[in-house]
């Protein structure tokens, strides 16, 4: 029992470094955007609630942030500022997604 603390810090290193592993592995078979965005639908479909309108729209919103900073469908040099307004998209989608926890929040 002296050392949990030791075996649980390296099983969570295992648990959460094989993520990226997952990832690097996928990346070669899949575009990295497609990654991305299934890697979210998995997060929001492989939870316990159900999923509201204002949580899938964020993922859309924050996917499209996604797209706006990888430059895939725009060139950067297009838009002066498409980084900051892609980052916009992105806190948007997320504040979509956690609207029904900041409104029990207020209440």
């Amino acid at each position: 029992m002296r050392y949990i603390h030791v075996i649980a810090f390296c099983a969570l290193g295992i648990i959460w470094g094989s993520n990226f592993i997952y990832m690097k592995l996928s990346a070669e078979l899949i575009s990295p955007i497609q990654v991305v965005f299934y890697f979210v639908l998995a997060v929001i479909f492989l939870k316990d609630e159900k999923i509201s309108k204002f949580a899938f729209i964020g993922v859309i919103v924050g996917f499209i942030g996604v797209i706006l900073i990888s430059g895939v469908l725009l060139v950067k040099e297009d838009i002066k500022f498409i980084d900051y307004i892609a980052t916009i998209f992105i806190f948007a989608g997320v504040f979509l997604i956690n609207k029904k926890n900041v409104v029990a929040q207020e209440s």
